[in-house]
């Protein structure tokens, strides 16, 4: 698929002297070192190795990235509606398989080799909580937990019949 999208990409360009654009978003907070700074503006100077890495591709493919940052969950929404090409940093769940196209191997399983980069997340709790998990389940869940909205983090969550208070 890689190849062919290439292929595809060094073709049209060939025929066609202006470069194909192609709009992406990404998230309007920071990842160090992948993406840098804050809102939706983009320091070009220093944005983070991977808006880097696919600058470097500009020359060579006779494209034009038109980069902008915003708010994850509505990035995703305007890939779902055809209003951007590409979503950076957007990580697989199989409820995104519908508005995007994610690298699979030939068993079906998401291709980890192509991933950009690998994130974790961290439950945090006050000192005195008896809050705790086992690596499958939650252990004295009581409440809510808190989570970023867009996030894949929250599909996780509510899977696990955990009350989910989404945030900003």
């Amino acid at each position: 698929m890689k190849w062919i999208v290439l292929y595809y990409i060094l073709f049209v360009n060939i025929l066609y002297a202006n470069p194909l654009v192609i709009d992406v978003s990404y998230e309007d907070k920071a990842t160090y070192p992948y993406y840098l700074g804050e809102g939706t503006s983009i320091d070009f100077n220093k944005p983070g190795l991977i808006i880097e890495a696919i600058m470097s591709l500009e020359k060579k493919l006779n494209v034009k990235f038109n980069f902008k940052r915003e708010v994850s969950k509505r990035g995703q929404k305007k890939l779902e509606y055809n209003k951007i090409d590409m979503l950076l940093f957007a990580s697989f769940e199989e409820g995104r398989r519908s508005i995007g196209v994610y690298p699979f191997l030939s068993d079906g399983s998401i291709d980890t080799q192509r991933q950009t980069m690998s994130l974790s997340y961290h439950l945090y709790t006050l000192k005195d909580s008896a809050l705790d998990w086992d690596g499958h389940n939650f252990l004295n869940l009581t409440g809510e937990i808190g989570a970023t909205k867009g996030y894949s983090i929250v599909e996780f969550l509510q899977n696990k019949n955990v009350k989910v208070s989404e945030n900003s």
